[in-house]
């Protein structure tokens, strides 16, 4: 996928998927004014392979009534630069909250896809619960149905997960203040759910303009 733009895409959650190749991914069909989806990291190309992860129930922020307020769909944020989110300075996530998340285990509830699964499970059957996807848009695609949900055009959002302090060839993916992450809100219940990734090999010392690491420590 080419680079898009910085954004979020605020839509009803109706299915997921999970992709069978190298760099497997959760997949989410949204619904959001037309069909999109969003492809979920659930694993490292890079060693330490597995990622981390925390689920913030409930979460509260001053960007959330904001969030709230937008129309269904995707909203770039290259001008709405209050919105962006930034795991190392922007006080939604610490490094501390974030546990390792192994991809597959045996036993129930214990590995990325069982997690992330159980949280999006609820939202899709909640009438009123919504998604917000912040990531890198891709799409629309006009001659290519989507791969995993076959509606056309293909459209979505990847990258939900930080993208800062990365090294060596993933360097070049480093940007300040747009960090991924998917937020579900319950309206009926006045609850807001927060699931934030990141690698294991990224620093969370960066550089407030560019996003590449800093030398003096982790």
């Amino acid at each position: 996928m080419g680079r898009g733009h910085y954004c979020v895409l605020k839509g009803r959650p109706h299915e997921l998927a999970l992709d069978g190749d190298k760099t497997p991914h959760i997949e989410i069909k949204v619904s959001a004014r037309g069909w999109y989806r969003v492809a979920v990291n659930a694993q490292s190309t890079q060693p330490p392979h597995e990622l981390l992860f925390a689920a913030i129930d409930p979460f509260d922020h001053p960007i959330l009534k904001t969030l709230n307020g937008l129309p269904k769909g995707m909203t770039k944020l290259s001008k709405r630069r209050k919105l962006a989110l930034d795991y190392t300075r922007g006080g939604f996530i610490r490094r501390a909250q974030m546990k390792v998340a192994p991809f597959r285990l045996r036993g129930p509830n214990n590995d990325l896809r069982e997690l992330l699964g159980l949280a999006l499970a609820e939202s899709i059957k909640t009438e009123d619960a919504m998604l917000y996807a912040f990531g890198e848009s891709w799409g629309p695609e006009p001659t290519r149905p989507d791969q995993y949900f076959g509606f056309k055009p293909g459209r979505g959002v990847h990258d939900v997960h930080m993208n800062q302090g990365s090294r060596a060839q993933f360097r070049g993916a480093n940007r300040a203040r747009q960090d991924g992450a998917l937020f579900l809100h319950f309206p009926s219940q006045r609850r807001w759910v927060a699931l934030f990734l990141a690698f294991q090999s990224q620093c969370w010392n960066n550089d407030a303009k560019t996003g590449h690491p800093l030398p003096s420590r982790r």
